[in-house]
Parts: structure tokens; C-alpha cells; sequence
């Protein structure tokens, strides 16, 4: 599958960044507790099956022991396990590192606010906050392949705040490795991979290659080999138009064979098209 692309990602640390452009590469390579199927409906994912208190206060995610996280290359560099889901909420209720979700977790999450106030540089003139031990944060690997959740109050819409960037994991030792360099959209070896593909190619403001990762445990169900983008700052305009003018699937597949410059392939078949009006439509439905 190829397309173009118009607005290139800041960051591949998904644990700081809140942005479409950022969530949209890191939604494909970072798999989360659930997912939804195309109907819409929450689906296991890397947790095969959860529970929730009585008092809806307590979440209880039991993880799949297949999950794998691996490098640009496809190799395997270790096992998903529940301690990933701590390392990375440790790390966005950090308030050292300016993360853009801190506030979707320590709004819902027991002890999640003070331990972030512990942390952050008070303004001039400002007490600091307490600093506050981690276990009273209410997120807790109970053992390797179970994940805990404590909340601030019910929540009746928590399972679906897991599909979120606050919500993926990381594994700690890759994390502290790289250091600041976690997620530096320099290159696509800043970052491990556990979702549905590998970001096999990254050139900023030129293109990336999104390749299916094999190592998935769900790999038996992506059906798309490779998803190539080249970027233009036009793209948002010319594939538009391309469609709103009725421009065959065959005649800009013909024009992009063979050829490297995607962009200017797709805006030569749409200059020829230019001159044509816009596609008519015979069957019009009208809502009121």
C-alpha cells in the first residue's frame, strides 16, 4: 500500500506526545491492553482478559504471555509484561519529562497526582510539593503477567482510556538505554516495537516504510505487507482532489510504476484531470 503524507511526526516517544501526527505512527507500532474491531467493539489485545472491583475502583488486566516486544530489524528484544505498563506511567507522571498525557492518568488514578506534584520544579517563590514513594501510585504489577489499576473514583469508561497513548507500555530497560534519546524522530532504532508493524523505514520529511511485524501475536490477522509513505506538503490537497475528480485507481498506479517521486507522479495525473470537470453524481441522497 503506498500514500502520501503531509505532516511529518515530532517525536516516536509516544510516552510524551499527544499529537495526530505522532499517535497515528504510534497507534500502528505499540499495541495496547485493548483494541477495538471494526464494529467498534473492545477486543483483547495484549491483555487477554480484565476485571473490575464491586466498587468499579480496582482494574485487573491479565496479560497474554506472547507478546514480544522487538528492534527495527524484527529482533526480538524481550517479552511484554505487566512491569511495561508501570515503567511508562512512571515515567509520564514524571514531571521532569513534560509529558502532554500526564493529566489523562492523574486524573483517574489513585495517588497519581501527588506522586506528579512530587515531582515537578515549583515556581519561584513556591513551596515543592511532598515527594511521594511510587507505591502509592495506583498502578501495580502484581506479577509478570498481571497489571493493576486503582482509581481515584469509578470510572465507567476506563477500559476504553486504554487504547491511548498514556495507556502503552515500554520496556525500562530499553527506556533508561536510550535515555534522552528515547523517541528522537531521527530514525527509526530510538524506539522498540510490539504492535502490528515496525517502522522498517524512516527518513524525516522524505518518506517511512511501515513493514508487518511478524514477531505480532496477532500477526495472523495483518493482512497489509507494507505501507509506504513519501512526503509532500501537498498531499493533504492532491489526493483529494484526485478523488473528487473521479481519477481511476489503475491510471495513478500506472503513472506512480516505476517512478521515485510519488508526489510528482500523483500531481502529473491530476493536471491532465484539471482541464475535466469534476466527477458528476447521479444518485444524490439528501439528509435533513
Amino acid at each position: 500500500y503506498r500514500t502520501l503524507y503531509s505532516g511529518e511526526i515530532t517525536t516516536l516517544n509516544y510516552l510524551v506526545t499527544t499529537t495526530t501526527n505522532d499517535f497515528a505512527i504510534s497507534a500502528n507500532v505499540i499495541d495496547t491492553l485493548v483494541e477495538y474491531d471494526r464494529l467498534g467493539e473492545v477486543q483483547p489485545s495484549l491483555a487477554e482478559s480484565w476485571s473490575t472491583s464491586d466498587d468499579g475502583l480496582v482494574w485487573t488486566f491479565n496479560l497474554r504471555k506472547d507478546a514480544t516486544w522487538v528492534d527495527h530489524n524484527g529482533e526480538y528484544y524481550a517479552n511484554v509484561t505487566a512491569h511495561d505498563f508501570v515503567a511508562a506511567a512512571k515515567y509520564i507522571l514524571n514531571a521532569q519529562n513534560a509529558s502532554s498525557s500526564a493529566s489523562i492518568l492523574y486524573d483517574v488514578i489513585a495517588g497519581a497526582e501527588e506522586y506528579y506534584d512530587g515531582t515537578a520544579t515549583p515556581a519561584e517563590g513556591e513551596e515543592p510539593a511532598p515527594v511521594m514513594d511510587w507505591e502509592t501510585v495506583g498502578v501495580k504489577a502484581v506479577d509478570d503477567y498481571t497489571l493493576q489499576y486503582t482509581l481515584k473514583n469509578p470510572v465507567p469508561y476506563f477500559l476504553s482510556m486504554t487504547t491511548y497513548v498514556a495507556f502503552m507500555p515500554v520496556n525500562e530497560t530499553f527506556l533508561n538505554e536510550m535515555g534522552a534519546n528515547f523517541g528522537v524522530a531521527t530514525g527509526n532504532d530510538t524506539i522498540l516495537y510490539c504492535g502490528a508493524y515496525i517502522l522498517s523505514e524512516f527518513a524525516p520529511q522524505e518518506k517511512r516504510v511501515l513493514t508487518k511485524n511478524e514477531s505480532n501475536w496477532d500477526a495472523d490477522n495483518v493482512f497489509i505487507e507494507r505501507i509506504a509513505q513519501t512526503y509532500n506538503k501537498e498531499a493533504s490537497t492532491i489526493s483529494p482532489e484526485l478523488y473528487r475528480r473521479g481519477v481511476p485507481k489503475e491510471e495513478i498506479e500506472g503513472a506512480l510504476e516505476g517512478r521515485e517521486g510519488e508526489a510528482d507522479a500523483a500531481r502529473e495525473v491530476l493536471g491532465k484531470h484539471m482541464k475535466n470537470r469534476e466527477r458528476t453524481r447521479e444518485n444524490r441522497t439528501k439528509a435533513y
